[in-house]
């Protein structure tokens, strides 16, 4: 569905036309009275980049399918929270949700971001480590397949036998499938020595290729991004519990307790993105100005 204003405010009078005029300049504007169901509308007729905070996660849900009946590309970045209320069942929807959301805005592809305040308190990658684990592949392009496994458990992609579901890659001699977040078939990818032949979208249940593309952009998994030297911190954690007896559940006890300490070590109890605050006003000040992945919306 293609975008469209549905409503001309400015025919409500000189106020509602002032008031458009100077949201559309990039200057503040407080609005207050304006119903739920109205705010939207107004958004629409904004003709700009927009990011349309709510305080729940509900509401939020709610403002984005009103956007998208408007025809308007919204993109939902959920809480940090949601993500991990429920570590096994819902945890992987809710940070694919996220790191789709990342990638998107990076790209420009969306009109309005809907957030509950709470998603932007957490950890957020910067631009520059975002970019830099978006994998873009072209056919003809040299690059080893040991590498391309590297790069891709690096964005948070997981090995198994066969792909069943985003976020999931595996490999047969010189075959790698991808199945890239927010894509809706795989990748698959022929090498001939260390170089991609070709690039094959396909079919899962027929494993057949039902198109050859010339290039493709691999989203990341993942929001953390692990440096070597957290990397090595974590494989001798490991490697410490295997010398003293594994128990079932161990390693991913030991796999979140050292997340929480690498998001506490990078945000601060107290801070965002290296910013102190002091107050719940500062802290939505410090988010609206200084959470580099929102700086361009």
């Amino acid at each position: 569905m293609a975008k469209k204003t549905i409503f001309n405010f400015e025919c409500l009078g000189k106020d509602f036309a002032k008031m458009i005029e100077e949201i559309r300049a990039g200057n503040s504007c407080s609005i207050f009275g304006i119903q739920n169901s109205m705010r939207p509308a107004i958004c629409n007729s904004l003709n700009k980049k927009i990011l349309f905070l709510t305080a729940d996660n509900v509401t939020a849900l709610a403002r984005q399918e009103e956007f998208e009946l408007l025809g308007m590309n919204a993109l939902y970045f959920p809480a940090v929270q949601d993500a991990f209320l429920f570590k096994k069942a819902q945890s992987n929807e809710f940070n694919l949700a996220r790191t789709l959301s990342l990638f998107k805005i990076l790209n420009k592809d969306f009109d309005v971001v809907v957030a509950p305040i709470t998603s932007l308190f957490s950890f957020l990658p910067s631009l520059k480590e975002f970019k830099e684990h978006v994998l873009t592949l072209k056919t003809n392009q040299e690059i080893n397949i040991h590498t391309l496994e590297r790069l891709l458990i690096e964005s948070g992609y997981k090995k198994e036998e066969l792909i069943s579901s985003e976020g999931q890659f595996s490999r047969r001699g010189e075959v790698v499938d991808v199945f890239s977040v927010g894509e809706k078939y795989p990748f698959r990818i022929d090498f001939f020595d260390t170089v991609i032949e070709t690039i094959k979208i396909f079919d899962i249940p027929s494993q057949k290729g039902t198109k050859l593309v010339d290039e493709i952009q691999i989203c990341p998994c993942t929001n953390l991004f692990l440096d070597a030297s957290e990397i090595d911190e974590l494989k001798f954690r490991v490697s410490k519990l295997k010398k003293e007896g594994v128990t079932e559940g161990s390693e991913e006890l030991i796999f979140n307790n050292f997340v929480d300490e690498i998001l506490i070590n990078r945000d601060g109890i107290r801070t965002v993105n290296g910013f102190e605050v002091t107050s719940e006003q500062d802290m939505c000040e410090t988010l609206l100005t200084n959470t580099e992945m929102m700086k361009h919306i």
